[in-house]
């Protein structure tokens, strides 16, 4: 399982219910595909605890920027 790394602030300690982020350059989620949230301060230091998402492309990758995707809590089988 991959570990998506999201910056925030002070204001936010717990991963959000669904949560829009952008792909690094060589990402490719699968729709799905289930991902753990880590939210990160500023100074690169871990905030609250790591959250299982599940993802899927909201906006497709081009040639100048990767895709968009949202991440959200996955269904319970």
């Amino acid at each position: 399982m991959k570990t998506i790394n999201i910056r925030t602030d002070a204001a936010t300690s717990s991963v959000p219910v669904l949560i829009p982020f952008q792909g690094g350059p060589h990402d490719d989620f699968a729709d799905g595909e289930e991902v753990l949230i880590q939210l990160v301060n500023n100074d690169g230091e871990r905030v609250g605890y790591p959250e299982i998402r599940s993802v899927i492309k909201t906006i497709s990758a081009d040639e100048n920027q990767s895709a968009w995707y949202d991440a959200y809590i996955p269904i319970v089988r």
